[in-house]
């Protein structure tokens, strides 16, 4: 089956153990805390990743619930910048428009694939607030959730032809294409402005 990397940190306790029963030989007693189980992986395994399968996204899973509980379905203001998350029409057709007012705009389409949770809407996250894209369809998303997206990338395992080493690559996490691009002098204003901001970008399906 195909593999990934993801971060130790991020690992769920049920993930780090099977890593460490499975690829160490590592014994873990039931009842061992997240941090003393990563305390024992690293003496014999100095990658800051774990290897999981493919379809393993539980430690996605998690950290989406938290997020989508935290900013909850209503649009908000956060640091006087207004999120939306509105239907607006244009011509015939309804566009499903997301995030903040102030950022250029971009137009694209999620697309869906085929490993478990494929089809579900994509969680992204700035500055801790979040909102859900869905796949498979037209929509028009702020800049900064854009950037989210552009950046978010996984490394994925793969046998070679003889199937004896594996082979790895950085791939979209959530393969996308851009229908409408904005201008490209309103993109480097906004840069600009919000070049001395902080600003914490995340995704999670």
């Amino acid at each position: 089956m195909p593999q990934k990397k993801i971060p130790m940190e991020s690992a769920t306790v049920a993930q780090l153990k099977d890593f460490a029963e499975t690829m160490l030989g590592i014994k873990v007693p039931g009842n061992i805390g997240k941090m003393t189980l990563i305390s024992k992986i690293r003496p014999a395994w100095k990658d800051p990743d774990i290897v999981v399968d493919e379809d393993d996204n539980r430690h996605l899973e998690g950290a989406a619930a938290a997020a989508v509980g935290a900013a909850g379905d209503a649009a908000r203001i956060v640091d006087d910048v207004e999120l939306i998350a509105a239907t607006e029409r244009t011509g015939s057709n309804k566009i499903k428009v997301f995030g903040s007012k102030i950022d250029p705009r971009i137009l694209l389409r999620i697309n869906p694939n085929d490993s478990p949770g494929g089809d579900r809407p994509v969680f992204v996250s700035v500055n801790n607030v979040g909102i859900l894209l869905p796949r498979d369809e037209t929509i028009e998303i702020a800049y900064r959730y854009f950037e989210v997206l552009k950046n978010a990338v996984k490394t994925v395992a793969e046998e070679n032809r003889d199937g004896e080493d594996l082979n790895f690559r950085a791939v979209r996490s959530y393969p996308y294409e851009v229908l409408r691009w904005p201008d490209p002098a309103e993109v480097n204003d906004w840069m600009r402005k919000t070049s001395s901001a902080s600003i914490e970008l995340r995704a999670a399906a």
